[in-house]
C-alpha cells in the first residue's frame, strides 16, 4: 500500500515527526545519507520454527519496504544477522559482545 498526504504536511521538502508516514521520512532520511555517502544497516533476527525444529533469518515486512526504498535511491544496504549456534539450533541474544 502507498502512502499519501497532503502538500502541506511537509515543510521545505522536510517530513514532519507525528504528522508524515513513516515510509516518507525514512526515504527522506536514505536520501540525505546517500548525499552524505551513506549507507543503511539492517538487523535481521532469527526465528525458529517449533513445529519442524528449524529456523532461519528473515527480515520483517517493514524491513522488505526499507530495502526496496533503498534500493530507489541506489542506497547500499549492509546486513547484520542475529548470532546463532546452527548445531544446537540455537539463537543467541544481542548483547554488548554484539553490539560496539
Amino acid at each position: 500500500a502507498t502512502s499519501s498526504m497532503e502538500d502541506n504536511k511537509l515543510i521545505l521538502g522536510v517530513p514532519q515527526e507525528h504528522i508524515t508516514c513513516w515510509r516518507v521520512s525514512f526515504r527522506y532520511q536514505l536520501q540525505k545519507a546517500m548525499e552524505r555517502k551513506g549507507f543503511m544497516i539492517q538487523v535481521v533476527e532469527y526465528y525458529k520454527d517449533k513445529v519442524e525444529d528449524t529456523g532461519k533469518h528473515i527480515p520483517g515486512d517493514g524491513q522488505t519496504i526499507e530495502t526496496d526504498m533503498a534500493k530507489l535511491v541506489g542506497c547500499k544496504v549492509f546486513r547484520a544477522y542475529q548470532p546463532c549456534v546452527k548445531s544446537m539450533n540455537a539463537v543467541q541474544d544481542f548483547d554488548e559482545y554484539n553490539i560496539n
